[in-house]
């Protein structure tokens, strides 16, 4: 099973933010703290903290004893919880992670005013061609549910950035969106609203998701 969890950043004050600093590796902070904008430094700290709440919960290890590290492509995990992995990802107000004990890759993007050209740019042509085809600007939001879902994926197999993002193709028949590319494994297509101006999309190995509410952080 896959847990996701989102949160708002504005959900928490000023005071609970210095608290969560307490959880995070000095390497971490020092990241953090060299963000010029708050706003930027909010949604990377919750996002880390989010984190070890969740697998803490699943590995009952402490959430401030997770070693918490990233790989040679930047794919974030915690060496000391094996068979267990999580993918986060933040945008505007939410921040959202996955916790499971299969790959799992998760992505918020806002739905802003865009050129086609960028589709043109990173989707592979029939993507293209699906959203060209529209004659009005219906092909915004589906375009955020492609982007959402191809940047899930990537973080699911672990190349992040240096993967192509028309390497692969997100097909939907019948309502339900799946993944097209060169392996026999199947990935299951989670896209979800959040609001009226964000798309979130969850892509893993498992059928079931389930979304919790996490009203407090320790």
């Amino acid at each position: 099973m896959t847990r996701v969890k989102i949160l708002k950043c504005d959900d928490y004050s000023d005071k609970e933010y210095e608290r969560f600093r307490t959880l995070l590796s000095r390497e971490k902070l020092n990241r953090i703290d060299k963000y010029r904008y708050v706003e930027d430094y909010r949604r990377s700290l919750l996002a880390d903290v989010l984190a070890r709440q969740m697998l803490s919960e699943t590995v009952n290890i402490d959430a401030s004893e997770l070693d918490i590290r990233v790989d040679e492509c930047g794919k974030p995990y915690a060496a000391n919880a094996s068979g267990y992995y999580f993918s986060v990802t933040h945008s505007g107000e939410y921040v959202a992670c996955a916790v499971g004990d299969e790959p799992c890759g998760i992505d918020i993007e806002e739905v802003v005013d865009i050129e086609l050209d960028i589709a043109k740019r990173f989707f592979s042509a029939s993507e293209y061609n699906s959203l060209a085809e529209k004659t009005d600007d219906s092909w915004i939001p589906v375009f955020f549910e492609i982007w959402t879902i191809k940047e899930a994926y990537t973080k699911l197999v672990g190349l992040g950035l240096s993967m192509e993002l028309n390497s692969f193709e997100v097909l939907k028949r019948n309502g339900k969106y799946s993944i097209s590319n060169k392996e026999d494994q199947e990935y299951h297509v989670t896209v979800k609203n959040l609001g009226t101006q964000y798309k979130l999309a969850i892509v893993c190995m498992n059928a079931e998701i389930e979304f919790e509410t996490a009203e407090t952080l320790f």
